[in-house]
């Protein structure tokens, strides 16, 4: 553990990232979870289309480190996945365009 924090050699030869290389990616996780503010009280289909449309939201209004995501048979069944997704995609587009 000591040597993935000091970014020192281990014995396969290969040297670990630097402890603010490390850092750094734990904080942008950190932000995109943070940033997505997805419901915890709705049902899992229901948040896993939200997740998509908020990362497309974000994807759509320039937001780093965002992919455009959709399962497009479960959106096509106009379900739960389709109502997150909507709202996923309206939250985060709208928060990614304040950005600007």
């Amino acid at each position: 553990m000591l040597s993935l924090i000091c970014g020192c050699a281990v014995d396969d030869g290969k040297t670990l990232p630097s402890a603010s290389a490390l850092e750094r990616e734990m904080h942008n996780i950190g932000l995109q979870e943070a940033m997505r503010d997805v419901p915890a009280n709705k049902p899992t289909e229901y948040r896993r289309g939200y997740m998509d449309g908020c990362d497309t939201g974000y994807n759509e209004s320039g937001a780093p480190d965002f992919r455009k995501a959709q399962d497009r048979n479960a959106y096509a069944q106009a379900g739960l996945y389709k109502s997150g997704w909507d709202d996923g995609f309206a939250t985060c587009n709208a928060k990614g365009n304040n950005w600007r």
